[in-house]
């Protein structure tokens, strides 16, 4: 926080919690997907088809040309990449 010269913010103190529940999901998640495999050894290929998939569909920052201020914007973060 003080090389970007951002204050710490109380929402900081989520983050600890936030990593546990994504923890918890994926855990769950991963054990499902497991057992599904188990049954039927098609799971894991259209796993791999349907992650590809959402990894393309969902992009993480907008474009430079979209930002009003022609800076990299990533959503959720109060920062502005130059």
């Amino acid at each position: 926080m003080a090389v970007l010269r951002q204050p710490i913010r109380p929402a900081l103190l989520f983050v600890p919690v936030a990593m546990l529940i994504l923890a918890i999901f994926t855990t769950g998640a991963t054990l499902l997907l497991a057992t599904f495999t188990v049954f039927f050894r098609d799971v894991r290929h259209l796993t791999e088809v349907l992650l590809q998939m959402l990894l393309y569909l969902s992009p993480c920052s907008t474009t430079s040309r979209s930002s009003p201020s022609g800076r990299l914007v990533v959503p959720g973060l109060q920062l502005a990449l130059r």
